[in-house]
């Protein structure tokens, strides 16, 4: 995997800008996303897309959809729109790898035909990755809100479990 990641590297420059170019146009959210902030984004996922695809290792992965869990969700950004840009990788290093890989024969075929498995697998991961942490995130959120109310309720003597009947 270390020509994958000598590619990934030598390439960094033209996967943002593709990307830059390419989340826009597929997931219409990120429209409103300032250029520089969606230009870091893609650089911080890039740098953390990079480490899953060629050690295995998450953390900076989970480390970088913590983060963005909570900023896209104060976006009013749907978790599948997060999802589908995420998707946009595989298309994008997919294309700039045939590119590469285009004239070459018997062993590079298979290198090419590799690399786009784990590429594939690295998509696959990190999204469902992401739908963990911001399920967490929304989970950690409601928590948060019915201890807020659970403490007001307190405040102001009252018992919701007499208001509310369910029969089963």
């Amino acid at each position: 995997m270390i020509q994958l990641y000598n590619f990934m590297e030598h390439n960094h420059d033209l996967l943002v800008n593709a990307l830059l170019s390419a989340v826009p146009k597929e997931v219409s959210s990120y429209s409103r996303v300032p250029r520089n902030e969606l230009k870091q984004s893609i650089e911080h996922l890039l740098e953390a897309y990079t480490d899953l695809l060629v050690t295995g290792e998450d953390d900076s992965l989970r480390a970088f959809f913590k983060y963005i869990a909570k900023l896209r969700a104060s976006q009013s950004f749907k978790v599948s729109d997060v999802m589908r840009a995420l998707l946009c990788f595989p298309p994008v290093i997919r294309h700039m790898l045939q590119d590469e890989f285009r004239d070459v024969d018997g062993d590079g075929r298979a290198m090419f035909n590799t690399a786009i498995q784990k590429i594939e697998k690295t998509a696959f991961d990190s999204t469902c990755v992401f739908v963990d942490i911001f399920q967490d995130y929304l989970a950690s959120r409601i928590e948060e809100h019915n201890e807020y109310l659970t403490e007001k309720n307190k405040q102001l003597g009252v018992d919701l479990s007499k208001f509310i009947l369910f029969k089963g």
